[in-house]
């Protein structure tokens, strides 16, 4: 695996054990091709995360390609309300009850 000199710079704040750990993990990637999908190739958290990210696979050598699917607005709207949903579960919390979802679903065809 190649050696990152973007990632060897954050050394001195993480460790070498945490460097190794990110290099083991992106070793794990080997043979394989990362495929990155967004709604948006500006703005948008995962966008602007992706900026950085990419430079620092290319460095690595982990084949990668970024897929960006426009929506219209009805779509990009449930895909937020479903990116919120799906953090509520991760963090268990029940913000909308069922009929609030199914409702909001409904409302989406």
């Amino acid at each position: 695996m190649k050696r990152s000199s973007q990632l060897d710079q954050y050394k001195r704040f993480v460790g070498e054990d945490v460097l190794a750990q990110i290099y083991r993990a992106a070793e794990s990637l080997a043979g394989l091709h990362v495929l990155h999908v967004n709604t948006t190739a500006q703005g948008g958290g995962v966008a602007e995360l992706l900026h950085s990210l990419i430079p620092l696979m290319d460095e690595l050598g982990i084949p990668h390609s970024w897929k960006v699917i426009p929506l219209d607005e009805a779509s990009n709207l449930f895909a937020a309300h479903l990116v919120d949903l799906l953090l509520l579960c991760l963090c268990e919390k029940l913000v909308y009850t069922f009929e609030e979802n199914y409702r909001y679903l409904a409302g989406q065809r």
